[in-house]
């Protein structure tokens, strides 16, 4: 891993006034309502906390739902989080080199499986911190727009590693280890900008009566059954020993 990389990068958003991707921290909140329902404090731990944006939006919206933690190669990274999250327990580690005393209930994994060498090796790890029943709510950039993303978006920076994976890759890797509870795609607008009729559709749809409640159908419609939101949304839930 580029640790120098990661460093300057976390220096740079850590001067932000808010988080870069509020929908993605909204996405894992909804994620959290619907699968973490225990009514017992479960332990959480975001893998490449960064900065701490997930974490500090987590506590926020569930102040006393979860014992929170973090893991974060990046020494800057690692200070801004613990800045940003008091509360946290941030480790300045690899997920390779991390050892918990405990397995934790929920792990988060929000854009950073894409960013690692071996997937199947990291999906391997993440199951191993796992508790019994644990889940993991991952969110990543969808593969099929691997090549066109950084063709239409020349101000996006690749970072040194980008193995951006497909729904099916994903539902692969994760066959003998974690079971998929949901699978889905949000952020429907690249689909319909790389497509100039199906986005003059829907502009005009907006403008008849009910026009907003249609569009959230087609938008839900490529997101879920055609899979063509430019992000993955996953909940994983580790599979049972004698499964």
């Amino acid at each position: 891993m580029n640790v120098t990389y990661y460093d300057q990068r976390w220096k740079i958003e850590n001067e932000f006034a808010s988080p870069p991707s509020p929908g993605r921290l909204n996405q894992i909140a909804k994620l959290l309502e619907t699968y973490a329902k225990s009514s017992n404090r479960q332990r959480l731990i975001d893998i490449g906390c960064g900065n701490g944006w997930i974490l500090q939006h987590i506590v926020n919206h569930f102040p006393s739902k979860f014992q929170v933690f973090g893991v974060e190669p990046s020494a800057a990274g690692a200070m801004n989080a613990r800045q940003r999250v008091p509360s946290a327990t941030v480790f300045e580690q690899t997920l390779e080199n991390f050892k918990c005393d405990a397995p934790f209930d929920v792990l988060i994994c929000s854009e950073v499986i894409e960013h690692v060498e071996d997937s199947r090796k990291f999906l391997l790890q993440i199951h191993n911190l796992l508790a019994d029943d644990g889940i993991v709510i991952l969110t990543t950039p969808n593969g099929d727009y691997r090549n066109r993303f950084f063709k239409d978006n020349l101000e996006a920076c690749e970072q040194p590693i980008e193995n951006w994976l497909t729904s099916n890759d994903l539902r692969k890797m994760c066959s003998d280890r974690l079971d998929v509870q949901s699978l889905d795609t949000f952020n429907p607008k690249f689909f319909f900008d790389s497509h100039p009729f199906f986005r003059w559709i829907r502009l005009s749809v907006e403008k008849i009566p009910c026009g907003k409640y249609l569009r959230r159908i087609a938008d839900g419609f490529v997101c879920r059954k055609l899979q063509k939101g430019l992000y993955i949304r996953a909940v994983l839930k580790r599979q049972q020993a004698n499964s």
